[in-house]
């Protein structure tokens, strides 16, 4: 796979200038995939099924000349002089929603022509399936095209005899001409268009066009188990990149206390006080949220753990894209027999954490408002009986999933920068015994919880008014870089975001008489964004480092 760069001219208005946008692609070289337990590829030869009943599909290549080949022509598998099609399947890669499938090639290898095989071979592409199943029922040995419904006509003759009638052929590669391409871009969209999502599979076809290709003459096509495997190229537009603000938030502390906002809470009826308890529990020298069956003075009544993060901003029309909550658990008692579960509360204008939202029960909490974010967040780590060792844990795939949709819930529910969310640490079986507990290290420790949030950037090219950006060269192959701006001041900011959003450089434009800026960059090789900021006006530009 490698990333590349599409030049199309779009007219965006600037005034009424307008001006070339490089739309950002990525190549995929597909090839057939061996099948699941098995030695062979899921490419193969097909014929009629009712003159080959049997090794109908035929998937583990014959020996043509040494090489597992496909055979196309007048020999089937077992060599009687029955037509064969070649069905090959390659599994798709993603196409973004809104994107397109831009460039396309077929690459085959042929080793092997017969003396008197006197047919060309076409190409076509079948209908997409989930599974990369051949059948019998697609063989084709006719002139083209092949009306058959849902079949697709790729390319007339892609490739024939090379040599005189009576010679063997040479071996060589052969690619889709021009045409060809055109058309398998065309035929992998319209697959796309009709629901083929990554990880299904298309079908292209190799065929001859006359059946009167006499005896066993035949072309062989080296197979997907050599390394000569047919190649299907497929260019795609990435989705649109949207630098993002990544922030690392902690329980903050209480203002004019020697304590922090998050802390542990229990039922009020079975503890009346310190109930909420703020500030930390002592556990091996560690201020600690405990959480289990041991309240704040040591009584066995179950605890949760809740803690605050207050929010940033999100920007109008921006979304949270990731996130994350990392806590470190120091401790946890010998014979504490419940998981804890990962909870999200509603945002509150406050930092106030309350008893009323103590749990202790089976996963999911079914509380109105209560938001269910990661069954089991975390366990007992060593067998029954003994200590816990210390270790951080991290909400797995999905419970970050679940996690941006918590927050960008509580941001569309009105929570804005400076509001609280509440995530709620809690058991959840009430049947640890005794005082079992374990301990999470609280916010005014070095290993303070931490949820991580990235956030999308408003950055937007039509700011920019009659300001201009210009990057010189592009792409930079040295590390030197010139940039060309007009309409901006000398308070302006550069910054340079790498392609998933994080911030790789920042630095203060200084420019010269000619409106013109020299930066050295130590950058590894890839695409990113530069961003030129003067108070609210702002222009981005992507840069190529090479």
């Amino acid at each position: 796979m490698k990333t590349t760069l599409l030049n199309s001219l779009l007219g965006i208005a600037i005034g009424l200038t307008p001006f070339a946008v490089q739309a950002q692609t990525t190549s995929y070289d597909v090839t057939p995939e061996i099948v699941t337990d098995q030695s062979y590829h899921n490419d193969g030869i097909v014929s009629d099924i009712t003159a080959m009943p049997a090794n109908n599909p035929y998937l583990n290549g014959n020996n043509v000349g040494g090489i597992n080949s496909l055979k196309i022509g007048a020999s089937a598998a077992d060599g009687s002089p029955n037509t064969t099609s070649a069905i090959i399947p390659f599994k798709l890669p993603a196409r973004p929603e809104g994107k397109l499938v831009v460039n396309a090639n077929l690459k085959v290898h042929v080793n092997y022509g017969r003396e008197w095989i006197s047919s060309n071979v076409d190409l076509y592409g079948l209908p997409y399936n989930a599974v990369s199943t051949i059948y019998p029922a697609d063989h084709f040995d006719a002139a083209y095209p092949d009306a058959t419904t849902g079949v697709t006509a790729v390319q007339d003759d892609y490739f024939s005899k090379n040599v005189a009638p009576g010679s063997l052929d040479t071996a060589r590669f052969e690619e889709t001409n021009a045409g060809g391409d055109t058309a398998l871009v065309d035929y992998l969209n319209a697959q796309y268009d009709a629901g083929a999502v990554a990880g299904d599979y298309v079908f292209l076809r190799l065929n001859v066009d006359d059946p009167a290709t006499t005896g066993a003459h035949y072309f062989g096509v080296d197979d997907g188990s050599t390394a000569n495997a047919p190649t299907l190229t497929i260019e795609v537009e990435d989705a649109e990149v949207s630098p993002t603000t990544d922030y690392d938030l902690v329980p903050e502390i209480v203002l004019d206390q020697a304590y922090h906002v998050d802390g542990i809470v229990s039922d009020i009826a079975a503890l009346p006080a310190n109930n909420p308890y703020l500030n930390g529990n002592n556990v091996g020298g560690i201020n600690s949220l405990k959480i289990g069956a041991s309240a704040a003075d040591g009584s066995p009544i179950t605890t949760s753990g809740i803690i605050p993060f207050k929010l940033p901003a999100r920007p109008s029309g921006q979304l949270v894209v990731s996130a994350n909550l990392k806590v470190h658990v120091n401790y946890g008692r010998e014979w504490i027999s419940s998981n804890v579960d990962l909870y999200g509360l509603p945002y509150n204008t406050a930092s106030t954490i309350y008893p009323a939202d103590h749990y202790d029960g089976a996963y999911p909490d079914a509380t109105a408002d209560v938001t269910a974010i990661q069954d089991d967040y975390f366990t007992k780590n060593v067998d029954a009986g003994s200590l816990d060792t210390a270790r951080f844990e991290e909400t797995n795939v999905n419970g970050d999933t679940a996690l941006v949709d918590y927050l960008n819930a509580q941001y569309d529910a009105g929570a804005v920068e400076g509001d609280y969310v509440f995530l709620r640490l809690n058991v959840d079986d009430p049947a640890t015994t005794g005082a079992h507990y374990f301990g999470v290290d609280d916010g005014s420790t070095a290993n303070a919880p931490t949820l991580s949030i990235s956030i999308n950037n408003a950055l937007s090219v039509d700011n920019v008014e009659k300001s201009t950006l210009k990057l010189y060269p592009n792409p930079v192959t040295d590390g030197r870089l010139t940039i060309t701006s007009n309409g901006f001041s000398n308070n302006s900011k550069l910054n340079i975001f790498s392609i998933t959003g994080q911030l790789v450089h920042s630095e203060n434009v200084e420019v010269n008489s000619t409106h013109s800026f020299n930066t050295t960059l130590n950058l590894k090789s890839g695409v990113y964004i530069v961003k030129l900021q003067d108070g609210t006006r702002s222009k981005t530009q992507k840069l190529i480092i090479q």
